[in-house]
This record gives structure tokens, sequence and C-alpha cells, in this order.
């Protein structure tokens, strides 16, 4: 099997979450907490991940990406079978440590280990197009298994039709400990470093380097605003009082969307220019956001699927991007640095709007939405072409 292919294949194996879309069916009907619960529930989690996050990217800059790869989908597939095991909100809050200690571990390792084999390869400057098909791959991998997962739970009897889904997702996650068991790693510099060295060296690079900033801010502050639609989606559809496999089929076409979105923003980079693709794809989440309030069904689905499909389309501009200014020996303990960023940023909105929800939910998307404009006006992100800096 091709490395590529490999990298594609971590990646889908690692993004087949079956139970996606019944989340918070299965936090509330299942395990009998309230909106607020699974929100604080969800804080937990974000605050966990910010905790792991820098000391699981210098790990993997010291140990290697294929480790820590290998070990944070072993964690992952245990989370999913510890979160199902009882309903009571200490399991669930063991689950998810386990969930962020897990995707800490893989946190732009995947990234990172494709990045540093095309510069092996010499083929560097073409990072776009791979970083464009590993996100392909995750996105497709949504697009399947979150009906799978909608379409199992209404083939079973409540409460094991909500159980199973989460359960069956550890499956994926122990095929992606084997794709990245069998993969070779190119030798980093940086290897034999001291781990505060790599620490203090990764988080320097970042708040040194004004363009790397100026692109970590944009990509943080305006992905967590946008990625608040991936548990708000399932309030409003349960408002609208949708059954619960169609929650399954039309968070595949939000991902189906996205895959679209991917291979269009590519494109409009390349003639637009990165700050326009970039403050015109904020403008246009905000507006969707404000949609979505307005109460009406079919504008209400076109706006969560603009926001998601957004969300996912700008990801691999700013991998494409970051990683050319990375060096090799701090790149997972810098894009670490980036994931907590916004990581931070999910911990803060999540308390917010889970308030904010419980009072109005069409008022919180307005917030939101204007959040999201107001972020893109203010992004410091430059015109012109970012060169490889790596020397610095």
């Amino acid at each position: 099997m091709r490395y590529e292919t490999r990298l594609c294949a971590l990646k889908f194996a690692l993004s087949f979450g079956i139970s996606g879309a019944l989340a918070v069916p299965l936090l509330t009907l299942w395990g009998g907490l309230s909106l607020t619960e699974v929100f604080l529930l969800q804080t937990w989690y974000s605050v966990l991940a910010v905790a792991f996050e820098i000391p699981t990217g210098s790990i993997a800059d010291k140990i290697g990406r294929k480790k820590s790869l290998l070990l944070g989908s072993v964690l992952s597939a245990l989370a999913c079978v510890v979160y199902v095991s009882y309903p009571a909100f200490a399991v669930f809050a063991l689950g998810e440590l386990l969930f962020a200690v897990g995707a800490a571990l893989n946190s732009g390792a995947a990234e990172a280990f494709a990045y540093d084999y095309l510069k092996r390869t010499g083929r560097d400057m073409h990072s776009l197009g791979l970083f464009s098909k590993m996100r392909a791959a995750s996105v497709i991998a949504h697009i399947l298994a979150l009906p799978l997962g909608t379409g199992i739970a209404s083939l079973l009897p409540f409460p094991m039709s909500l159980r199973m889904p989460m359960f069956l997702t550890a499956l994926p996650f122990s095929i992606a400990a084997i794709v990245a068991l069998s993969m070779k790693e190119p030798e980093l510099s940086g290897r034999g470093k001291a781990y505060l060295t790599l620490v203090r060296k990764g988080l320097t690079y970042l708040v040194r380097h004004e363009k790397l900033r100026a692109l970590a801010i944009d990509k943080a502050s305006i992905s967590a605003v946008a990625f608040m639609m991936f548990w708000l989606y399932q309030a409003i559809l349960m408002k609208y009082n949708l059954h619960i496999f169609w929650f399954g089929v039309l968070a595949a076409v939000f991902n189906i969307a996205g895959v679209i979105a991917i291979g269009i923003l590519v494109k409009a980079e390349d003639k637009l220019g990165l700050k326009n693709t970039l403050s015109a794809t904020s403008l246009i989440i905000g507006l969707s956001y404000i949609a979505t309030s307005l109460g009406i069904v079919p504008i209400a689905v076109l706006g969560i699927t603009v926001v998601i499909s957004l969300k996912l389309g700008r990801e691999p501009i700013f991998d494409h991007y970051m990683n050319r200014h990375i060096a090799s020996e701090t790149r997972a303990t810098v894009l670490s640095a980036v994931s907590m960023l916004q990581r931070l940023l999910i911990s803060l909105l999540y308390v917010v709007v889970g308030v904010l929800a419980d009072m109005s939910l069409e008022g919180t998307l307005v917030v939101l939405g204007v959040a999201a404009m107001t972020l893109g006006l203010a992004s410091r992100v430059r015109e012109e072409k970012l060169g490889v800096e790596n020397s610095r």
C-alpha cells in the first residue's frame, strides 16, 4: 500500500465515528443528562484536551508520530467501551478523559507525519494536495459512518439502540492503530532532544513567528465558532421533532458538502488569494448561522450545511500554509499548540453557548453568527502568498 494511501486510510479510520450523530440523544435519553450537563461534560473534555495538547504533541516529536498515533488510537478505542458501560456522569467523564488523551496524541500527528514524508521525498511544496486528500478521507468517513450509526439505532431496541453505535466505534479506532503500526517514520533531527526543550522551542516558534501566529489565530477562532454547530444541530433537529434516523442522513449531507467545499476552496484560494478566501468564508459562516435562527426548516438545514462544510473546507488551506512555516523537529508541538488554542476557545464557548442555548437557541445562533463575521473582519492574515521559512 502506498504511503499516501496509508495516510488517507489512517485519517479515514480515525474519523469513522459511528455514534457521532447520536451524541446528544445518547447522553440525554440514555444517560439522563440535561442539555446543560451535556455542555458541561464537553467543557470537561475540552479542558482536558487543552491540558494534554502540548505534552502529547511534544511526545510525538520526541518518540515519533507513529507511536503517538498508535497509543492515541488504542486509548480512543478503550474510551468507546468505557463510555457505554454505565449511564452515569462520572463514567461519561472517565470516557471523555480517555477520549481527550487519545485525541491529543492524534492531534496534528498524522499531518506532521505526512509533511515529513513529503519533505523527505522532496515534494513538500505540494503538501496542499495530500492534506486535501487526507481531509477528504476524513469527511468521507463521516459521510458513511453517521447514517450507519443512526441506521443501527433505528433497528435496535432502546437502550441498545444508542449504546451499540458507540461500542462499535472502537473497531475503526483499532484499525487505525494497525495502520499506524504498519507505517515507517522518517528520522527527525530533534528526536533526541529533551521534552521540555521541545515544548519551549515549539511554543516560542509559534509566538515569535508573525505570519504563523496570524494563521493560528484565524484558524482557531473561526473554527471554534463554527465547531459549535456540530453540537447545536442535533438540538435544532430535536426541536423540529425529526426522527433519529434523519440525524445521521443529514449529518452525511453536511459532510458531503464538506468534501465539495474542500475542492472549491482550494481553487478559490488559488484565484482569490488567501486573505480574500478566509474573509469570504468567515462572512458566509456568520450569515448562515443567522439564517439558521429564522426557524424555517429548509433554511435551517441549508444554514447548518454551509457552516459545517466551510469549517471543513478551510482546514486543508491552514494545514498547507502552517506546515510550510514549521521546522520538522517541532512540527507536532507547534501544531498541537494551535490545536490547544482552538480547544481553549471551544472550552470557553461551551460554557457561554450552554447558558445561552437554555435561554434561547435562536439567539445563540445569532450571537455565533455575529462573532464569526467580526472575527473574519479582524483577521491579520496577509493577502500575499506565504513562503517557506523553516530556516528561521
